[in-house]
């Protein structure tokens, strides 16, 4: 439902709040697009942001969805070369693409989620009866302070969106309260999994308006991994001469596979989910920043495209990350868009008040084991104011490597991020060791079935 805030003098300096909580989880766990569809848009993006914010040093996690369908629905309210910038970090001078990026958004919020009433009840119930079902939510809240007042026309271009709430708050005489009941929702609506995603003193009496986007999935893979199989003393080469020890987990199964001139790739489904997750191994001479230098949403299609089911020997360590990423407006500043985060941000179809964004955070969690997946993440924009058998493909895993969690309808990737660094990391020089496939290490793992 959508409550329309009276619009009142407000002081000249105005603060609005952008969050997004992301969660991914689980219980254990086309045809080519073209350069101009609207998911090649979303998708260059993801591949733009991740290039900015990435390290080959360090293991990451990033949602460039959550990100983008908030300035997506901020093009809306946007003016001149605001959303001139907005709309370049979609490849874009045409409003009419944010229409389509914004309905691709809409269409995938129904799609993953649940469609009509009648369908998210009968999937909330076939939780308790299912263990290995799916399931995937998410929900976007603007939090306006009473004073506050929006454009009607920005408003209506919200209207019929289930997944879109608009709420009042006394930022002005309230703050800490009006924080608490905002961290409130977003642990609601990521089952208890964000907690607090609003440090104390991010809210203050200069506060105008917060957008909030919570998203959850649980699930588990199509085929797990047996723990029987995983070996917990793997070696994972980080560079030629530095090396740590992972949990690696294995299985001989059909997936979908890829072997091109500098990568393999693996995409491993999750159980009664439109969701998967490609993992892109390097190959021996290539790194995972050279890889990234060639991602394109196009390259990324013809990857996913060029894929055969085929049977493979699969090695991928359980790994857990968290990222933080306290200044992403810088790496939003590069791709082009200054305007909103200085005096010349004009916010002028969303509302009166003058607005700029002063600050851009995400925090992100993934968990990989045999199960599936377990990952989460919020953000917060801040805007002022074995032998004798057929010898199969083998990937393993054991080096830096990039993963991407994206719908297979769409391609539209929520999730991407990067393994670069395991636990116990020693300098070795020559003496490096190389993981031996040929047997299982005292029958931990069956490397290659007898």
């Amino acid at each position: 439902m959508i409550y329309h805030v009276t619009c009142e003098t407000m002081p000249m300096k105005n603060r609005i709040v952008f969050i997004l909580a992301v969660f991914l989880s689980t219980m254990s766990f086309a045809s080519v697009e073209t350069a101009v569809s609207p998911e090649s848009r979303i998708n260059n993006f993801a591949f733009d942001l991740y290039r900015q914010v990435s390290n080959p040093d360090q293991n990451v996690i990033l949602s460039p969805y959550s990100l983008s369908t908030i300035l997506s629905k901020l093009i809306y309210g946007s003016s001149g070369q605001t959303r001139d910038q907005l709309l370049k970090l979609f490849k874009s001078d045409n409003i009419k693409d944010a229409n389509t990026i914004n309905a691709v958004f809409e269409q995938l919020d129904r799609t993953l989620s649940c469609s009509g009433w009648l369908d998210c009840h009968l999937r909330q119930i076939g939780k308790y009866f299912k263990s290995s079902s799916s399931q995937f939510e998410i929900a976007d809240a603007f939090w306006a302070d009473t004073k506050f007042g929006y454009k009607n026309a920005f408003l209506n271009k919200f209207t019929g969106n289930s997944f879109i709430s608009f709420n009042t708050l006394d930022f002005s005489r309230q703050p800490e309260q009006a924080r608490i009941t905002i961290n409130d929702w977003v642990m609601n609506k990521t089952h208890h999994r964000i907690n607090d995603l609003l440090a104390q003193g991010t809210v203050d009496t200069s506060t105008a308006v917060i957008l909030t986007n919570a998203i959850y999935f649980e699930g588990t893979w199509s085929s797990p991994f047996q723990p029987r199989d995983t070996n917990h003393h793997a070696i994972f080469s980080v560079s030629d001469d530095t090396q740590g020890q992972v949990d690696m987990m294995f299985q001989e199964n059909k997936f979908k596979y890829a072997d091109v001139d500098s990568l393999l790739m693996l995409q491993l489904d999750y159980k009664d989910s439109p969701l998967a997750m490609a993992v892109l191994l390097p190959k021996t001479g290539y790194s995972v920043n050279e890889i990234l230098k060639s991602l394109t949403a196009e390259s990324f299609i013809k990857l996913i495209n060029d894929s055969k089911v085929q049977t493979v020997d699969v090695y991928l360590p359980k790994f857990d990350i968290k990222s933080e990423f306290d200044d992403l407006q810088k790496s939003l500043m590069s791709l082009g868009m200054t305007d909103a985060f200085t005096g010349k941000a004009n916010f002028s179809l969303m509302t009166d008040s003058p607005l700029y964004i002063s600050k851009v955070i995400q925090k992100a969690i993934i968990n990989v084991d045999e199960q599936g997946t377990v990952a989460s993440a919020a953000t917060a924009a801040v805007v002022l104011l074995g032998s004798a058998v057929p010898e199969y493909p083998v990937f393993n895993a054991d080096h830096p490597f990039i993963y991407i969690i994206f719908d297979k309808q769409t391609n539209v990737i929520l999730f991407m991020g990067q393994f670069t660094r395991p636990g116990n990391i020693v300098k070795c020089g020559k003496s490096c060791k190389k993981n031996d496939l040929s047997s299982a290490p005292e029958g931990i793992m069956p490397f290659k079935k007898s």
